[in-house]
């Protein structure tokens, strides 16, 4: 396995606090490819959607249609991931203008899904919004009760490739770890030459806003407001009030805390998770103590981003959106030769010599 790089810790609502504007990483785009040609390309295929995502992978008129991010369910869960009652994963999930009901083995509830840079993006920035007032550039609710029980230590999110890394095993390990890092200290960081990559974090360390609450009582999906006391009356602070979103997420940052837990089937979880580093309309990253933003087209080798929650033990699936963006799929249809397209990832190498070491 590559070795772990240090990466600075950083403020997922302030990345970018007390450093200069970040230049744009150049790279060479990629050729054109479409979800019927990507079904049949092998998995290592250079600049085609990985078989398990590419029955999901939306057309090129799909993006002119909808603008420049397009989200649906992930294929592995044809039958299992059920949204508005339609059990097709390739089905398009509404962004921004409305939630929508979700349910798969292991959950059932709603889910809205906010993001900046889309043509229905005021809907998520008019006053009272989930975008309003702030620098996210994605905010995720989800609502609903489990429907069975999971160890709070096995409840995680993150993000899982198919494909073995592009770049070296080193700069992966950089760019996963310091996106694991938004989220929690406590996380699983996997690259290794040859193999899948991923890495995982725990909801209740990441989770920027939860609310459990009794069947019934349950606050408006965008209302509710940081409060785990009656899963835990432990989770309190002062005059037993509930304990500050920042405390227990650094509470539950601390994997002996939440060894011994057990999240139930008799409680309704309001979850938020937000982040501000990944652009979904650009597909550009920008991590703190990196003065470049990251163009993530080439780096994720056609691979879309997830919104995820699923049970660490069984692989079970809480929610799985994938979030595709036009450039991740369309951007390079000029480059007939495939190795003028992946000099691409040479460029962006390059850019970080010095900066990690190489």
């Amino acid at each position: 396995m590559a070795p772990a790089i240090a990466v600075v810790q950083f403020s997922a609502e302030d990345p970018q606090a007390g450093l200069g504007a970040p230049v744009d990483v150049e790279v060479v785009p990629r050729r054109n490819i479409t979800a019927k040609a990507a079904a049949s390309a092998p998995a290592d295929d250079r600049f085609a959607p990985h078989p398990a995502h590419a029955a999901a992978a939306p057309a090129r008129e799909d993006f002119a249609a909808q603008g420049p991010v397009i989200a649906t369910g992930h294929p592995g869960l044809q039958g299992v991931q059920v949204v508005d009652g339609n059990p097709d994963t390739a089905a398009h999930i509404p962004l921004n203008t409305r939630e929508v009901e979700l349910e798969t083995a292991v959950f059932k509830g709603r889910l809205l899904l906010s993001v900046r840079g889309v043509p229905t993006t005021p809907a998520a920035t008019r006053p009272g919004g989930p975008l309003a007032g702030n620098r996210r550039t994605f905010h995720v609710a989800v609502q609903g009760r489990f429907k069975a029980p999971i160890a709070a230590s096995d409840l995680l999110s993150g993000q899982e490739m198919p494909k073995p890394p592009r770049l070296s095993a080193g700069f992966m390990h950089f760019i996963l770890g310091g996106a694991a890092k938004v989220f929690a200290h406590t996380t699983d960081v996997f690259v290794e030459e040859g193999k899948p990559m991923h890495y995982h974090f725990p909801v209740l360390a990441a989770a920027q806003l939860i609310n459990v609450s009794r069947p019934g009582e349950e606050p408006d999906l965008l209302a509710a407001a940081e409060d785990m006391t009656l899963w835990d009356a432990a989770l309190s602070g002062r005059g037993g009030a509930p304990l500050p979103s920042d405390k227990r997420r650094a509470f539950f940052d601390k994997p002996s805390h939440l060894a011994g837990r057990e999240i139930g089937t008799d409680l309704v979880w309001t979850m938020h998770i937000t982040q501000s580093l990944i652009d979904f309309s650009t597909y550009k990253l920008g991590l703190p103590g990196v003065p470049v933003h990251i163009d993530l087209v080439p780096v994720l080798d056609a691979q879309p981003l997830q919104i995820m929650a699923k049970t660490g033990k069984t692989g079970d699936y809480v929610f799985n959106v994938l979030m595709w963006n036009d450039r991740l799929l369309h951007s390079a249809e000029k480059h007939d030769n495939p190795e003028e397209a992946l000099s691409g990832y040479t460029r962006i190498k390059d850019k970080f010599k010095g900066l990690l070491g190489w």
